[in-house]
């Protein structure tokens, strides 16, 4: 088949494409032929969709537009329901990330072992008893198990949680790899009698094969099929990432994932205690941290070596406010932070706001301003908002 040259946003032709993808997802038929998504499949941007199958369980979309919302109406709204008390939302996509051996994806299990068994995570309630949470071991379904052992291992009661491990991919460029996925879950729901909650997909890069993670066309694609996911089970997709090079400015890829996503948590530590820092939230507090260790317990004896196999736990520690743990050490996020923690009780700070407070510091150039701004905000020390910035 030969390479077609994709549309660039702004585009007819682009819009089509788009508006194709949108159709496709009720009406691609799924068939047991299906089983992974190589890499030479075709991006559901490529082709036309699938038409639709008698009886093939999805429904069709809703012609009947959603009523509006106006300010009479404010009584009858009520706030977003949240699946983990003051930290995750019931519907809606997370994303955790940090650096290689951080213990991004321990935590992410640790978390979701938690909202299938129904048990508070560290002290946080979990909503109607939790479910059924499906994971997508894209990256390595060996460690996932290996994972899984050592948690039961420590917790023996959560052997029948339903707490499902998928060993196969997704492809979040395919249609057809996210509807399978679809089906999955609803095999998973039957089996466990538990209606699923969330998905976890570890990690987000395994699962954009072939796509481009700085793209802002790519990044949206991906993010467009987790939305998909997150609609048909009503629920929270926890998606597991990479931080960038420099970890201090966040996720790695297009800023698209983070403008997108609801809750964004950073881990940052390779050895030792490593922190847990609640950096984004839609409609929740930031700022809290969780300091927690990954240690290795034996669970088992490799019957062709003799030797153990280890598997990690995480074990949990103390729980702060990002401010309160630490400070900034750079000379412009000093001036800032300090500046905000002395200003006006509930201010928001314009970007203009700093110039001034910058280069009475000495710092005058507005890269270096306008990094220390997303620093801060990663960090958690403050929070983006509508005209500038303001204190958590």
């Amino acid at each position: 088949m030969s390479a077609r040259a994709h549309p660039l946003p702004g585009t007819l032709e682009f819009e089509r494409a788009a508006r194709e993808f949108e159709a496709a997802a009720p009406l691609v038929t799924v068939t047991d032929e299906y089983r992974d998504c190589p890499e030479a499949q075709d991006f559901v941007r490529d082709r036309a969709p699938t038409p639709a199958a008698k009886g093939n369980g999805h429904a069709t979309p809703d012609a009947t537009p959603a009523p509006l919302f106006w300010p009479g109406d404010v009584d009858t709204y009520e706030p977003p329901a949240q699946i983990v008390s003051g930290l995750l939302p019931r519907v809606g996509i997370a994303a955790i990330y940090g650096a290689p051996n951080s213990g991004k994806t321990a935590l992410a299990s640790d978390l979701a072992a938690s909202i299938a068994r129904g048990t508070p995570w560290r002290g946080r309630a979990i909503s109607d008893g939790g479910g059924l949470v499906f994971y997508v071991a894209a990256e390595n379904p060996g460690s996932a198990k290996l994972r899984m052992k050592a948690y039961i291992a420590e917790n023996p009661d959560a052997v029948d949680m339903p707490l499902p491990i998928f060993p196969g991919l997704l492809h979040l460029g395919a249609i057809a790899s996210v509807q399978s996925l679809i089906e999955r879950i609803r095999e998973a729901e039957k089996l466990a009698g538990r209606a699923c909650v969330a998905v976890v997909v570890d990690t987000l890069a395994s699962a954009m094969a072939g796509l481009e993670e700085n793209s802002v066309r790519d990044m949206g694609l991906a993010l467009h099929s987790l939305s998909l996911i997150r609609d048909a089970i009503g629920g929270l997709i926890i998606v597991v990432h990479h931080s960038g090079k420099d970890s201090e400015k966040g996720a790695r890829g297009s800023s698209a994932l983070r403008a997108a996503v609801d809750t964004e948590i950073v881990v940052s530590g390779v050895d030792g205690t490593r922190t847990a820092t609640v950096v984004k939230q839609r409609d929740f507090a930031t700022g809290a941290t969780f300091d927690f260790t990954v240690d290795p317990i034996v669970v088992g004896r490799n019957p062709a070596t003799g030797e153990n196999v280890t598997a990690i736990v995480v074990k949990h520690g103390a729980e702060s406010t990002a401010s309160a743990k630490r400070r900034p050490t750079g000379k412009a996020q000093v001036a800032i932070l300090n500046a905000m923690e002395v200003g006006e009780v509930g201010r928001i700070w314009a970007s203009d706001d700093f110039k001034v407070i910058c280069a009475a510091a000495g710092v005058t150039h507005r890269n270096t301003r306008r990094d220390a701004l997303v620093g801060l905000g990663t960090a958690g020390f403050i929070v983006p908002t509508v005209g500038g910035y303001r204190l958590p």
